[in-house]
């Protein structure tokens, strides 16, 4: 996938529409992870919420489909008291280039 040109457009490839989805909203999540991403926008799940339209719940729902397919990796982080702080889910390029069957 690309970043953004100066016209703040996403090119994305043809080839990643091969990917064979569960649900729309694991598609559009996966965008909107890449778009915030792309413009340095945190990640929280109340965030991706508000970006994607989509509730809380199915938010938290795409992520653990996304990640038990293996297109985001997540890492939970505790602070000196383990107590909770935001959990980071990166892109793994890698796993969508192999999806889509070829390069993108």
């Amino acid at each position: 996938m690309k970043k953004f040109d100066d016209s703040g457009y996403i090119q994305i490839p043809r080839s990643l529409w091969r990917i064979k989805f569960s649900s729309g909203g694991e598609a559009l999540m996966l965008l909107a992870l890449y778009y915030c991403d792309q413009n340095g926008v945190r990640t929280s799940r109340k965030q991706l919420s508000r970006i994607s339209s989509l509730s809380r719940r199915s938010v938290d729902r795409c992520l653990t489909q996304l990640v038990n397919r293996g297109f985001l990796t997540k890492e939970i982080h505790k602070d000196e008291d383990g107590a909770n702080l935001p959990t980071t889910y990166t892109i793994n390029g890698k796993a969508i280039i192999s999806a889509c069957g070829d390069k993108l």
